[in-house]
Parts: C-alpha cells; structure tokens; sequence
C-alpha cells in the first residue's frame, strides 16, 4: 500500500510542476489534492477555476475532474478510452503507476483541460456568433456551404440520419479548441447542415430581432435555431451534442 504522504508529493511533484506556474494553488484534504486559483472572466465575474485529483479509500484509484463556481455548471470528469471502454477512475499498486497516471492527467490539462475549464468559468453565449455574424449567415449560408462542400469534400450520405451523425462527429473533433479556430467552419457547418435540412421541408430562413439570432421557419409557424444548436453542441459534452443534432433528425419525414 502507498502512503498518501508519497502520492501528495508525486502530485505536488508532476501535476504542480505544471499548474503552479499558471498560477493554481494546492491543497491536500481528505485524499482530494485541490488546486485552485481565481480568475475574472470575459465579462468581468470573479471566478473559482478548480483542478482535483482525487484518491478513494479502499480502492487505489486516482481520477481528475475540473469545475469553477460559476453559473452552476457541473464538474467535468477527465475519461480516457482503454481497452473499448470509457474509463474515469486509474486503478494503481505501485509508484510507477501513480507517476503515469498522473503524467496522462498533465497532457489531458496541456492539450484540453485548461480550454475547457476555461469555457465552463465563462457565460454559455460568450463563445457565440454576434448579430452581425448571424445577419451575415443570412445572406451568405449558400456560398458558405458551397465552400465547405468543396473544401471538406463531402460525400453524399444515405439518409439524413447518416448525414446529422457526420457532422456531430465533426462538432465533437473541433470541441476543445479555440472559438476562434472553429467559428468559422461551425458557421460553414451549419449553413450546409440546413441546406440540406430545408431539402426535406419547405421552410424559410429569418433573423429574430427578439432573440438576436437566425431561425428557420416551417409552414405550421414552428421555428428552430440552426445556429445556436450547433453552438450550444460545440460547447456541451458529448451527449448534449447528439441530443442538439439528432433533434433533427427527429423532425425530418420518415421514408
């Protein structure tokens, strides 16, 4: 059995190696090594930024997980596919695989985690097209799915079920990088996700001067917002993205 004396200094040694410069502060209670600073965010807030590595008794397990204290978003827990499974608890018996574990926790901080602390500690719509770019969707939407018909050379799909499956796909491999990396391809996205939506439906394309945002119309009066479901499905997990698309797919006529 390893000491929590030895794991709190592997911790401080190779997680803090990498957050204390950023300025995150740790402290050790009850087998959760917490580092923590204070940021203010995008819109001025004061806000909590939370790194945990937590240990379970009886177990030898070591997990890592992120939050702030803004707006009630819940934790996000750090997973890792081994073996065709989602695993979110690292199973350890000696200090090599304590060291290990958490070196995959400090590349997970490196290339994602901090972006996606950062997006939790911000609003939601922060990381969203402004009126301007939702007017000029308006009049660009077939230009821009031309452009992205040809750049990504996408191929014709079997059924429109395939087709919303594909670009969630998509959404989830651009979900942690900048906003300003993929705004516009999510702008792209979206105008040829609807194109193809509106071949199923005679619908039209508006701007909602109340809610500041592009909508499609049915005939019923039924409206939905293209832009903002793509949006809001980069920005949430995994399976709000699905729900968001799949919607979709819902809607659209069955053959």
């Amino acid at each position: 059995m390893i000491e929590n004396a030895q794991i709190s200094k592997l911790v401080k040694k190779i997680v803090g190696e990498f957050l204390f410069p950023l300025g995150f502060e740790l402290k050790y209670k009850n087998l959760i090594w917490a580092f923590k600073k204070r940021i203010t965010n995008s819109v001025g807030e004061d806000v909590m930024q939370g790194i945990f590595v937590l240990a379970y008794n009886y177990a030898d397990d070591l997990s890592l997980e992120l939050e702030t204290d803004a707006y009630g978003r819940s934790p996000i827990h750090f997973y890792k596919t081994i073996d065709s499974k989602e695993v979110s608890r690292f199973r350890y018996s000696n200090e090599e695989d304590i060291i290990n574990t958490l070196s995959i926790f400090v590349n997970f901080l490196k290339n994602e985690g901090l972006e996606k602390l950062r997006k939790i500690s911000e609003p939601i719509l922060s990381d969203h097209p402004n009126e301007h770019d939702e007017v000029l969707f308006l009049e660009q939407k077939e230009e821009w799915a031309k452009k992205f018909i040809e750049r990504e050379k996408v191929k014709p799909y079997q059924s429109f079920t395939e087709l919303a499956e594909w670009v969630c796909e998509r959404i989830i491999e651009r979900k942690y990088k900048p906003y300003g990396e993929v705004k516009q391809y999510l702008l792209e996205l979206t105008a040829y996700f609807t194109l193809e939506f509106a071949k199923q439906y005679n619908i039209k394309w508006e701007f909602s001067s109340q809610f500041k945002s592009t909508l499609v119309v049915f005939p019923t009066g039924y409206e939905m917002f293209p832009i903002r479901d793509i949006f809001f499905a980069w920005l949430r997990d995994d399976a709000m993205t699905r729900r968001l698309i799949m919607k979709y797919v819902e809607i659209v006529p069955k053959v």
